[in-house]
C-alpha cells in the first residue's frame, strides 16, 4: 500500500536540499506507480494506471512548487491531486477514444470507396478449356468454405452446376453465416481497436517529439509509447490467429454430415484443382 508518510519525508528532504528536483519527482512517481491498490482506480488495470500516471506527471511537477504546509501533509496533498485528476483523465480518455474511433471509421469508409478493383491476367487458351470435374457435394463444401464471397449470381451458377435447388443452397449459406456471426463480430471489433491503437501510437509519437530528451516527461511518454506499441503487436498477433474461413467442423454441422467426410471431400477437391491448374498453366502461352 502507498505510504503517504514516505512522500512527506521525501518532501522534507527536498526542501532541505538533500534531494535534487529530478530525483524527488522520480521518487514520487515510483511511489505512486507501486501502489495502485491504494487508489482503486481503473479496476486494477495496471496498463491504464501507468498511462494515467504518465499523463499526471506534469501536474505533479507543478504541484511541488505550489505546495504549502497548511496543516495537510505532502502525502495527503498528492493523494488529493491523484484522486481528483483521475476524473478529468477518464473524461479525456473517453473523448480521445471517441475521436480515434471516428477517425478510423471515416478512414475505413474512405478506403472502401477508393479500393481498386482486382486485376486479372488475360488468359487465352490455345485449345479447348479443360472441364474440372467435382461432385455436387464437393462443390457445396468449397462454397461453404468461402461463404464470405458468395454473390447471388454465383449461387445461381452453383445451383445450375450441381442441379441443387437454389433455395436449398441459400439456406446452407445463411445457416453458415449465422453460425459465424459471433466470430465475425469479434473480428470486426478487433480490427477497429487495432486501428484506434495505431492512431494512439501516432499521437504518442507526436507528443514525444515536443519533449526534451533526458527529462522525466520524455522518459514517461517514451514508456507510454513502448507499451502502446506492445499492445498493438499483441492485437495484430491475435487478429492473425482468428480464422476467417469456415472450419470443416462447421461445414459438417451445416450440411449434416460427418466431419471426416468433409475432410476427405475437400482434400480430394483441392488435389484435383491443383492438378487441373497445373495443366492449364502449361497450356497458357507466355505473355512476355
Amino acid at each position: 500500500m502507498q505510504d503517504s508518510t514516505s512522500l512527506s519525508n521525501l518532501q522534507k528532504r527536498y526542501a532541505q536540499g538533500d534531494l535534487c528536483r529530478k530525483d524527488f519527482e522520480g521518487f514520487i512517481f515510483k511511489n505512486l506507480l507501486n501502489s495502485p491498490e491504494h487508489y482503486h482506480l481503473f479496476e486494477g488495470n495496471l496498463d491504464r494506471w501507468q498511462d494515467y500516471l504518465s499523463w499526471l506527471y506534469p501536474r505533479i511537477s507543478r504541484a511541488i512548487d505550489l505546495y504549502k504546509d497548511t496543516g495537510a501533509s505532502f502525502g495527503a496533498y498528492i493523494n488529493t491531486i491523484v484522486r481528483y485528476s483521475s476524473r478529468e483523465y477518464r473524461c479525456r480518455e473517453a473523448q480521445h477514444f471517441m475521436t480515434e474511433y471516428a477517425c478510423w471509421k471515416a478512414k475505413a469508409e474512405e478506403l472502401a470507396v477508393q479500393s481498386p478493383e482486382p486485376e486479372y491476367r488475360d488468359r487465352r487458351f490455345t485449345g479447348q478449356a479443360v472441364r474440372i470435374v467435382l461432385t455436387p457435394q464437393q462443390i457445396l463444401m468449397m462454397m461453404l468454405k468461402s461463404y464470405y464471397y458468395m454473390s447471388e449470381d454465383l449461387l445461381d451458377r452453383i445451383s445450375r452446376a450441381t442441379e441443387i435447388d437454389g433455395g436449398e443452397i441459400r439456406r446452407l449459406v445463411d445457416k453458415m453465416r449465422k453460425l459465424r456471426n459471433e466470430r465475425d463480430g469479434e473480428l470486426r471489433g478487433l480490427e477497429e481497436r487495432i486501428q484506434c491503437q495505431y492512431y494512439r501510437i501516432l499521437a504518442f509519437e507526436n507528443r514525444l517529439s515536443f519533449l526534451t530528451r533526458d527529462s522525466i516527461s520524455y522518459d514517461m511518454m517514451l514508456g507510454r509509447l513502448s507499451r502502446a506499441r506492445r499492445r498493438f503487436q499483441k492485437m495484430k498477433a491475435r487478429l492473425l490467429k482468428i480464422r476467417k474461413t469456415a472450419t470443416n467442423r462447421q461445414i459438417a454441422e451445416v450440411m449434416g454430415i460427418p466431419k471426416g467426410t468433409v475432410d476427405s471431400g475437400l482434400y480430394i477437391a483441392k488435389k484435383r484443382l491443383r492438378t487441373k491448374r497445373s495443366n492449364l498453366d502449361q497450356d497458357i502461352p507466355s505473355l512476355n
